[in-house]
């Protein structure tokens, strides 16, 4: 049973699109006029991120994508004519994937969380939700347990954060030993990687979530094999001291609801931008 995961990591590996990077050329194309890449310089190990408009008047919505994965993976929203009229739009290649830093993974949640408030601070907006799907759930949700004063909301998309639904691990363990590792696609590897901590991670997180006092938005497919729907039940259970929990459960739907449920995501992130908006008010 431990060798067909292992097996698939090297077959997938030698294809191309398991790079999960993209043509920034035709990002650019694609993004049009007031988008632009930026590379935070605020740390040594800095983030390649897109960004869509700069009016310090609107509000900021800040895209996280899971593992693997890439700033592109939230293209239909980069795009989104409605979205770019409500906000400023970024969203960004984590440490290990994209053109930050690819194949070198960042060594914890607290790292990722660090590295998002890095952007949030040279930012200055007082506005800012945070979106994350997948591994890029427990991201932000670490960044609004320790960086709570820079964000307004979060909207969690099948995110992995309950340790007692987090999968068994030890097929990771072995694919992390040489030569399999050296042997590893970059991408792939820094998966497995930051993976391999998650659920001690999730462990230690327990005891933070009393510090998320903004409203937090869960959407979750009941049929996700990856990200079992009691995470959602999870969200809802710790978020005792959040003012607004609204989870949203997708009868028969999978993980990738991300790219399956694009409109109603979008406009679950339009409708929690504004609550956010009226609190601030």
């Amino acid at each position: 049973m431990i060798g067909m995961p292992i097996l698939v990591i090297f077959v997938l590996g030698r294809m191309e699109f398991c790079s999960f990077r993209y043509d920034r050329l035709q990002v650019s194309r694609d993004l049009g006029q007031n988008a632009y890449f930026q590379q935070d310089s605020t740390d040594s190990d800095g983030l390649h991120f897109v960004q869509t408009g700069d009016d310090p008047t609107k509000p900021y919505i800040m895209f996280v994508h899971g593992s693997p994965g890439s700033l592109w993976d939230y293209s239909q929203y980069l795009t989104d004519t409605s979205l770019r009229r409500q906000a400023n739009l970024i969203s960004i290649d984590r440490q290990g994937f994209g053109y930050s830093q690819f194949g070198k993974a960042k060594g914890s949640l607290y790292s990722h969380a660090y590295q998002l408030a890095q952007i949030l601070r040279v930012l200055q907006n007082d506005r800012v939700v945070l979106v994350g799907h997948s591994y890029g759930g427990p991201v932000i949700a670490k960044a609004a347990m320790e960086f709570g004063n820079l964000i307004k909301g979060l909207v969690l998309i099948a995110p992995s954060i309950s340790p007692k639904h987090e999968p068994s691990a030890s097929w990771r363990k072995i694919v992390d030993l040489p030569p399999f590792r050296w042997l590893t696609p970059p991408a792939l590897r820094a998966c497995n990687q930051e993976i391999l901590p998650l659920r001690e991670e999730l462990e230690q997180m327990i005891t933070s979530w009393s510090n998320i006092n903004i409203p937090v938005t869960v959407i979750q497919g009941s049929e996700d094999k990856l990200v079992p729907m009691e995470n959602a039940l999870f969200a809802e259970k710790m978020l005792q001291n959040s003012p607004s929990v609204k989870v949203i459960m997708l009868e028969g739907e999978n993980h990738f609801i991300l790219w399956s449920r694009t409109n109603l995501i979008k406009d679950e992130i339009a409708e929690l931008l504004s609550d956010s908006e009226k609190l601030i008010k």
